[in-house]
């Protein structure tokens, strides 16, 4: 079963001279895809295709059974709260909260997702897998690049997403500790059984999935 089906998928920035051309896409439930290209090349512009946070203007494209472009904006928020785990380059935390209120956030702002007793016992399991158990009352502000990384992976995690598109997720982490978090993240995905779509320039974390697209063509290859 395929959660991503595109074809002929098209995006283009008005004035920008960028096209966005992806012929074929098809990705299985349960596969971790790593995609590779240069800074500009569209790998960023993908991830938010798939999120709905950008429409596409021509092809076509299915994310977890759904056109995200026959959908309203308040469904494809949802969508993203609920069934996406998304971790962007700017880690997109509030700086006044704190680490625990930052990584429950998607519980506390969407009714698709009911608070119980477990979330706060999952979050905190979340944050000592990725190093920040003693962390948890610090707030956003407080912590370093690296830090807030984890913050958002753990974040992203939380909802045990169907998908979980990443946008350079190790790319704040020093090389002694980005393969321990990448490898952390994934293994987590394993377990709640999430599709995982990776951006990344490293190289070194290619041998991480299953798949590798190379923007801006996105046909399979092996750097």
């Amino acid at each position: 079963m395929n959660i991503i089906e595109a074809e002929n998928l098209s995006f283009t920035y008005p004035g920008a001279g960028f096209n966005l051309q992806v012929p074929s896409l098809h990705v299985k439930a349960g596969e971790v895809i790593g995609v590779i290209g240069a800074s500009g090349s569209g790998k960023t512009t993908l991830l938010h295709l798939l999120a709905g946070l950008k429409l596409r203007q021509a092809g076509t494209l299915q994310v977890n059974g759904a056109d995200p472009s026959k959908e309203s904006e308040q469904a494809r928020r949802a969508h993203r709260l609920s069934k996406f785990g998304l971790v962007f380059q700017d880690f997109a935390l509030l700086d006044y909260l704190n680490v625990l209120d930052n990584i429950t956030l998607p519980y506390r702002v969407s009714s698709a997702l009911p608070w119980d007793s477990t979330v706060k016992s999952r979050a905190e399991t979340l944050a000592g897998s990725l190093g920040l158990g003693d962390k948890l009352r610090r707030r956003i502000d407080q912590l370093s690049q690296g830090e807030k990384q984890r913050v958002a992976i753990a974040r992203a995690m939380l909802t045990k997403p169907a998908l979980l598109l990443a946008d350079e997720p190790t790319g704040n982490l020093d090389p002694s500790n980005k393969l321990a978090v990448l490898d952390e993240m994934l293994n987590l995905a394993k377990a709640n059984g999430s599709t995982v779509i990776v951006v990344t320039h490293d190289y070194t974390l290619l041998n991480r999935f299953d798949r590798v697209l190379q923007a801006p063509s996105f046909m399979e290859g092996s750097p």
